[in-house]
């Protein structure tokens, strides 16, 4: 992993704690939980604690696709008069092609884009929490190393790729709507899925299988100590918990920032089906791409092959004496 900055994992998790614990703080200062943006957590490690290198080429960009993604979801949530699979559908749709279209690697934006959606936030305090808070990882890039206001290098996605996270999030949204539930998947797993799609390597079962109980982890984590600890506490320790997590297991994943988050905005003391239904959503944000990927891989080989038996028997001339034979 490139890092243009050597800091130690101390100071860089110290900027992550640093950007969640300012989110905390307003919000319980003005108490207005919709300030709350799981996101924040996933934005800030990207950008301070793992590096990721497309993110911080291009932090600008990077952030305006979040901030707009924010925005839409609220104006969808608030004027679109469907049921909320449907609205799940738009919205995905939607921020996956402004992605697409403007290739920049602003993934988190379909998390981000998605919450207001799942909990009908039609309050413009989200957007606002989503342009200042996002705004400070961005800032602390901008400042530090000075890498412009422009695009950073495109993305390049193929065609085979874009399928599999077409696919994949489809497979995500049908779980949704066969289970009737929205806990099932939350916003950052389908981030954590279109990860997986991008990843350049194929990722072994170990990889896949650590990366989820991490995933679980941290979402478990803040549902066990929110009982009983004040919002602070519980987002600084989850926080600081899944970064020594991700250290240690070398696992690059910012949606498990998200998830150590995301359990605070959910009604999860009465809604109880948050603790085994997230195993649906943790499982497919782990198996779905890479099942997909070695379907359309299988099926292209076998597509292949086919074309070549097929060319080949038109080339070859007719044995009549063997036919006969």
């Amino acid at each position: 992993m490139h890092r243009s900055l050597r800091h130690p994992l101390v100071i860089r998790g110290a900027g992550v704690l640093l950007a969640v614990a300012i989110m905390a703080t307003v919000v319980t200062t003005l108490h207005e939980p919709v300030m709350i943006v799981p996101e924040v957590g996933a934005v800030s490690a990207g950008l301070l604690f793992f590096q990721i290198d497309a993110w911080r080429k291009g932090p600008l960009p990077f952030y305006l696709v979040i901030c707009g993604a924010a925005f839409l979801g609220v104006e969808i949530a608030r004027y679109l008069p469907v049921t909320l699979i449907p609205q799940i559908i738009v919205a995905l749709a939607s921020i996956l092609g402004a992605v697409l279209f403007f290739r920049v690697p602003a993934y988190p934006a379909l998390s981000a884009g998605l919450l207001p959606v799942y909990l009908h936030i039609v309050s413009p305090f989200y957007v606002v929490a989503v342009i200042v808070f996002m705004g400070l990882p961005i800032l602390a890039v901008l400042t530090i190393e000075r890498p412009g206001i422009g695009a950073g290098p495109p993305v390049q996605v193929s065609l085979r790729t874009t399928l599999v996270i077409i696919i994949s999030l489809a497979i995500m949204v049908v779980a949704l709507w066969l289970v009737h539930s929205p806990v099932a998947v939350l916003p950052p797993l389908f981030v954590a899925a279109v990860e997986n799609a991008n990843a350049h390597h194929a990722r072994s079962i170990r990889q896949l299988g650590v990366t989820a109980l991490v995933l679980l982890g941290a979402i478990e984590l803040t549902i066990v100590l929110v009982v009983n600890l004040d919002f602070i506490f519980v987002i600084l320790i989850t926080v600081l918990l899944a970064l020594f997590a991700s250290a240690k297991l070398e696992i690059e994943s910012p949606p498990v920032l998200a998830l150590a988050i995301i359990p605070i905005v959910f009604d999860h003391a009465i809604d109880v089906r948050i603790s085994y239904l997230i195993l649906i959503g943790i499982g497919l944000s782990q198996i779905a791409p890479p099942a997909v990927t070695f379907a359309l891989d299988h099926m292209f080989t076998l597509r292949v092959r086919a074309l070549r038996s097929d060319r080949q028997q038109r080339e070859t001339p007719l044995d009549l004496d063997r036919w006969h034979g």
